[in-house]
Order: structure tokens, then sequence, then C-alpha cells
């Protein structure tokens, strides 16, 4: 397989950004619940609470930081509420997933524990109130003159049907870098996920689930703007015309270890569709399950015009016959967890364990966070099969991991909770209040042999004792919730 140049560059790139945003003399905070009472962004419990009053002060290498939280963009002075943007200026890093102000450490991350979502949904009525007062598009980012990143965030509910583009991003001219976000739940008429036109779009361990276009493109549109993807997931996005997940024109688009399933067109191209002048390079890849008029065929995964071109090497796709050509190929069952809810995880047996190219490999990581290569070679896909000895880390039935019950002993300090960690891979026991506020870590360990117990004396991560109240016991996988249970807790 031939690879672009700008394959490498991408990987640099991405690590260039987050060294020089670092660096930056403007780091900014925002956080929604922040103390004050000062909200003037110069630290987490001065934070500003609305991320918009930090994008007006934000310039060129400014690192803005945002805690968990709902943020909505500013309605102000608008005679349409719906105009409503948050314009990302260019050059700017916006991270989000920290714990922020009144946690025991405020600058810790975890985009999957603490999510920081920018929401469309001005009325907060989605789903049952429908999406007809949502903001055409969530945020937008125009004559990028330097590298653009967005990492950590949720962007949800833009709603741009009718004649207008990218209900979750609209972007015009630049680069820019999406890592560890999740595009979902939005629409436009082309480009329900991401519009993008002129420049490059490069994305590292991003999904794209559930977008919807009335024309194309239903997680992505690429007009001229070369697209860049490692590690990340297509799954349950849908076009009225062609490309179910991605609609490209006149552009390259190079995908590594990533996977496409349940996406449908109604036209062509149920997960890709290259339209004039598209350069394609696949590998380590999984198309299955995506469908459009002629139903979900090799060329129904992925939909060639005859000025383009498509280099696919190490991938599985459904229908395979060779046409395609490359090296490495097949089109046997993946074996994925449920493609009805979008879960492309392996399972024991799969033909894409051990069965991509680690030439391709451009992460350390994988989708979930895992290390990317186990045994030794790459599996294809956006996740790599974590069970070091063909079982996963994750279970259902007797054996899944889980929290059995909460006692309340007499003369204990606290509650007592039993739980069956999982058998492989890093697991951890938390405390956390109804908020989701991180308080305590109980206990951790990297596989385990059956039921263990533990108490909570009631104490926080920095020996201060809790009020009466409502709080979680939250048993976590490395990077996913396996369970979560309620506790009383009675000084």
């Amino acid at each position: 397989m031939l690879i672009r140049s700008n394959f490498t560059a991408g990987i640099i790139l991405l690590v260039l950004v987050f060294t020089t945003t670092a660096l930056s003399a403007q780091t900014i905070f925002v956080d929604g619940e922040a103390s004050g009472p000062i909200h003037d962004g110069t630290s987490w419990c001065h934070a500003f609470t609305q991320l918009y009053e930090a994008l007006e002060s934000a310039t060129t290498g400014a690192m803005v930081k945002v805690a968990d939280g709902i943020y909505l963009p500013d309605v102000t002075g608008l005679i349409d509420p719906r105009e409503a943007t948050f314009a990302i200026p260019s050059g700017v890093t916006i991270a989000g997933g920290y714990a922020g102000c009144g946690a025991a450490n405020p600058d810790a991350r975890n985009p999957w524990t603490y999510i920081t979502e920018l929401s469309g949904d001005l009325a907060g009525d989605d789903p049952t109130g429908g999406l007809a007062d949502n903001v055409y598009h969530v945020a937008t980012a125009a004559a990028m003159e330097a590298v653009t990143t967005l990492s950590g965030l949720v962007i949800r509910g833009g709603n741009s049907e009718g004649e207008r583009l990218g209900g979750g991003l609209l972007a015009q001219s630049g680069r820019l870098v999406l890592s560890i976000c999740t595009l979902t739940e939005n629409r436009a008429w082309r480009g329900g996920g991401v519009y993008i036109e002129g420049g490059e779009l490069h994305l590292f361990q991003c999904r794209f689930t559930g977008n919807l276009t009335t024309g194309e493109g239903g997680a992505i549109f690429d007009a001229t703007s070369n697209l860049e993807a490692h590690n990340c997931l297509f799954a349950l996005n849908q076009a009225a015309n062609d490309g179910g997940a991605i609609f490209s024109d006149l552009c390259a688009v190079d995908l590594f270890n990533c996977s496409f399933g349940g996406n449908v067109s109604e036209s062509r191209g149920g997960a890709i569709y290259e339209y004039v002048g598209v350069e394609a390079l696949a590998g380590n890849c999984i198309f299955w399950g995506n469908s459009d008029l002629n139903g979900n065929d090799e060329n129904s995964q992925i939909f060639l015009n005859p000025s383009n071109t498509l280099s696919i090497d190490y991938s599985c796709v459904q229908g395979w016959t060779g046409g395609f050509g490359g090296e490495g190929n097949i089109g046997a069952d993946p074996l994925l967890n449920d493609l009805t809810t979008g879960d492309m995880h392996l399972q024991p047996g799969s033909p894409c364990i051990d069965h991509g190219t680690n030439t391709l490999v451009g992460s350390q990581l994988d989708l979930d966070g895992n290390p990317r290569i186990m045994n030794g070679i790459v599996d294809m896909g956006c996740y790599e099969f974590q069970g070091p000895t063909g079982l996963p880390d994750f279970w259902t039935g007797e054996e899944a991991p889980r929290i059995l019950s909460i006692l309340n002993l007499p003369g204990s300090p606290g509650p007592s909770v039993r739980f069956l960690p999982p058998r492989y891979g890093e697991w951890s026991l938390r405390i956390y209040d109804v908020r989701g506020r991180y308080l305590k870590q109980l206990s951790r360990g990297t596989g385990a042999s059956g039921l263990e117990e533990i108490a909570w004396d009631g104490l926080d991560e920095l020996g201060r004792q809790v009020p009466s109240g409502v709080y979680l016991f939250v048993l976590e996988g490395r990077d996913r919730f396996l369970d979560t249970s309620k506790v009383t807790f009675v000084r």
C-alpha cells in the first residue's frame, strides 16, 4: 500500500499541536459549576461558566480547558436563536474532559468520565420535543490560518436540515484536528456531523454515530478537503442520497484502523461515496453492515465513480470479491459485538484479530484508549481485542463484571460493597457524588479471580468527611463504565 506523506505528518501534527498549546502563555478555564465569585477564566474555580465567553477572549495559540457539563452557544441579540453557534477562533485548542472546580484534582482529565458536551438543543427537549428549535450549527470554524484543535468533546444536536451544511460542525478553509471527539445525533442537508470545504481534516479516536442528512454524507461531507482518520468509528449514520457515512469530492481520503458499520445510503455508498477526483487509501479497516439501494455488497460498502481510485489493504469488507485489489483483505464475518447498537468491538474468534499490518499503525491507543497492538500484530478496525488468552475483558451472564450488593453493617463507619471485577484488563472501583464529581478510588487492579469486597469510610481522596447524602459506587474498566450502584450514606 502506498502511504501518503500526510499520514506521518498528521501524527506529528497532533503531537505538535498539544505540545505548543500546552506551552502557550494563554490558558483559559471553563467550568459551568465554578465557585467564583470572580469568573475571569484564570483558574478552575475562577473559570468562565460559559464556553462562548472563553472563545471571545481566546487568541491564536490559546488552550481552552473545559470541565464536564453541557454547554450551549450564546443566543443574545439574535433574531433567530438557531443562528447561535460556537465560533472557534483560528489556532485555538479546545480541550474537554476535565474534572474542574470542586474535584480533588481539578486538572484530572478523562473525556470518557468527565463528559464535556457542546449541545445545539437550546430548549433542552431532545429527543421528545423534536429538533426544529435546535441551532443550525453547533460549532463553526472558518479561515483557520493556524492549526485548530478540538479534543475530548461531544458535539450533539445540530440541525441544518433544508439547504444548510454541517449540523455538528461547519468548517471552511484551514487545518482542523479532532481527537477523542464524539459527533452524534446531528442533522444537515450535507454533512450531518461535519461539513468541511477546503483545507484538511485530521481525526484521531473519534466517534460519528447516529448523524443524518437529507442529502449527502451522513457523518462527513468533505469537499476539496483532505481527510485523514485513525482509530475512528462510523456507525448508524444515514444519508437520503449518497454516502451513508462519508461523501468525498476532489480530495484525498486516508483511513487507518477505522470501523464502518450500520451506515445507510438511500442511493449509493452505504459507508463511503467517492464523487469526482478522489484518491482513497484504507488500511486495517472494517466495512460491515453498511447498505445502499443495491444491498450490502462490496460496492455498497464503498462506491467508486470511474474517475476515482481506491487502495485498500488488510481490511474486512462485506461482500468482498477482490474487485478492489490490494493485499490481506478478507470478506469473512468480523464477529462484531452488536451492530444494531453500533458496538463494533470484536468477539472472541473474530478473523479480524491479529490480521492487520503494523506498518499502517499510527497511534499507540485504540478508540477505547487501550493498547493498539496486542499479541504482536494489530487487529482490523478501531478496537483492539484485549483478551490475552482469547477472552475479552467484558462478559455477559454470570461472569459479567458488576456490583453485586451494598451492605450497611451495624458499627461500620460506612457501607461495604461486593463486586465482581473483570478477569482481564485494568479496572477500578470509585466513589462519585450524584453530580458525577469524583471523590475517591477505593480499589484498583489488573484482572481478578473472583468476588471482592471493600468498605468505604465516608472520606474523600483528601481524607475529608463527606456529608450525608446519595453517592455512587462505580466499577470502571479501562476508559469504560462497567456498572454503577447508588448508596445512601448517613454520618
